[in-house]
């Protein structure tokens, strides 16, 4: 299997959180909790940083910094910006005293490894889920990824969390064809380049796009899942269902090779930031190089 030229550097950082009674969190999709926890404790960080005592000040300069301007996007009616981070991660426990934490970090922000440390830390220790349970943290790992492309001509994807993606002017949460696959990740990796490096993003969306309609999809098995996560802040209720299973795409997939091979990190599709769209990689009948 080649390894893929990096256009996007990344870096998987993993965190050990644990605790003497259970941490309770989201049911169907346990690092939302954590995300929201996460994303308050990035606030909190900068705002000391900066002496911002009122609450607003502290999101705004979150947003700032973590939620850049898209004019482009705004104009196409798109809530969700592109960030420089992932969030997910699943307990390691039964009892749910240990969760297996993951931050994926992009492009330029790789370089800011210690400020999120600290942030995970700050986040573990100011309590966690409903029962605001005070955790410990402990840094396991930090690995810089080396995206692999995968070469086959038969290729199964496992979604492992809710993936909900739009494409030809609707919602794909009940299975996922490979157009609106194809699609929006090449659109969120274009993003994540143009944001976060100073790389050009050589490739022919257009043509990739066009191409990808040829690729024939089966669901294997899954279906729509309906999640919703209440913001322990604002108690606003956001909607963050969609399609979890397994879809075997097949045809020639040579042309997207690249591209895919970055699915696995940067996750697709609509609230990405919260763990939503991640997916892994299955291969079958591999071609030879």
């Amino acid at each position: 299997m080649k390894t893929h030229k990096i256009i996007l550097s990344i870096q998987q950082i993993k965190y050990e959180i644990t605790a003497s009674r259970p941490i309770v969190l989201h049911r169907d999709l346990p690092s939302i909790t954590l995300r929201g926890a996460f994303g308050y404790a990035l606030a909190v960080m900068l705002s000391d940083e900066a002496s911002l005592i009122r609450e607003a000040d502290k999101i705004v300069l979150f947003r700032d910094i973590f939620a850049p301007h898209d004019s482009e996007r705004q104009h196409k009616g798109c809530a969700d910006q592109a960030r420089c981070f992932v969030f997910r991660g699943g307990y390691a426990l039964l009892d749910r005293t240990k969760f297996i934490a993951e931050l994926l970090l992009f492009g330029a922000f790789v370089d800011y490894e210690k400020l999120f440390d600290k942030a995970v830390c700050i986040m573990a220790n100011s309590g966690l889920g409903k029962t605001k349970q005070i955790c410990e943290c402990r840094k396991l790992s930090s690995i810089r990824i080396e995206p692999k492309a995968p070469h086959c001509d038969m290729l199964i994807v496992d979604y492992i969390s809710p993936t909900r993606i739009r494409a030809d002017r609707r919602w794909w949460d009940d299975s996922i064809p490979f157009f609106a696959l194809i699609s929006r990740l090449l659109d969120r990796l274009q993003e994540l380049v143009g944001l976060y490096t100073e790389e050009a993003f050589d490739v022919d969306i257009g043509h990739l796009k066009r191409r990808s309609k040829s690729i024939d999809g089966e669901c294997l098995e899954g279906r729509r899942y309906q999640v919703n996560r209440t913001s322990g802040r604002t108690g606003d209720v956001i909607r963050l269902d969609g399609f979890i299973g397994q879809m075997l795409y097949s045809g020639d997939l040579s042309p997207f090779n690249e591209v895919l091979a970055y699915l696995p990190w940067i996750h697709v599709g609509k609230s990405a930031v919260f763990g939503c769209g991640w997916a892994c990689l299955v291969m079958q009948n591999i071609t030879e190089i």
